[in-house]
Order: structure tokens, then sequence, then C-alpha cells
């Protein structure tokens, strides 16, 4: 099984919730079950935009997918402690993505590793 990476960039509102319904959908018709989620260029999510990224996990989950949620700042990772929402989704603190990631899958997608090194320095 291969990672699927999906990188939202800005503030995640009823449109850009739609493109991450479309590449959710993208990798799924590809095969992939895995979704890693890179937030460190989203700076804020708006109701529709979060209605809409649940929704993408929801069509993962259905698919019988999983998903993991990285590189998240302090202000959508309130956003999501206020919902509730970090018990339930899969934050993985940036600092171990690069080592969660080369333990559990073998194969990589889109996966830019000189990135994900320097976000373990930060």
């Amino acid at each position: 099984m291969t990672l699927f990476l999906i990188k939202p960039t800005g503030s995640i509102d009823a449109a850009i919730g739609l493109s991450l319904l479309e590449q959710v959908r993208t990798g799924l018709e590809q095969g992939k079950l895995i979704f890693s989620i890179d937030f460190s260029s989203v700076y804020a999510l708006d109701e529709q935009g979060l209605e809409r990224f649940l929704q993408s996990l929801k069509i993962i989950y259905d698919a019988g997918g999983e998903h993991r949620i990285f590189s998240i700042n302090a202000d959508v990772h309130k956003l999501f402690v206020l919902k509730g929402l970090d018990t339930v989704l899969n934050l993985i603190p940036s600092n171990t993505m690069l080592r969660f990631s080369l333990d559990n899958f073998k194969a990589f997608e889109k996966f830019n590793v000189s990135e994900a090194v320097s976000n373990l320095n930060s």
C-alpha cells in the first residue's frame, strides 16, 4: 500500500474543502488507502471547510482507509481541541512524522523527504 499525500494551503473554506474531497476521491480511485495530510500551510478552517474536511475523512474510512494529519499550527490545533476532534482525528506531531512514516510505510508517493527532515529540526 502506498501513501497518498495531500497538502492544502491557506484557509480551508468550502472551496478548498471541495478540493480536498476531490483529492481523496482521486487517491481512492488510484487504490490508495493511507492518506497523509500536511497542514503546514494551513492557517485556519471555517465551518464549511471543516465540514468538507470531515466528509473527506469519512470517505477515507468508508473505503477502509486511514489518515494521518501532521504539521498543524497552534490555531488549527486549538480548533480541533475546542470541537473535540483531537480525540478522534489521527494528529501526528510534526517532529515525529518522518520517523512514523518510515517505520510504517514502505512506499512513498509525493513525499518530500528534505521538507520532513527540516520539520524534525524545528
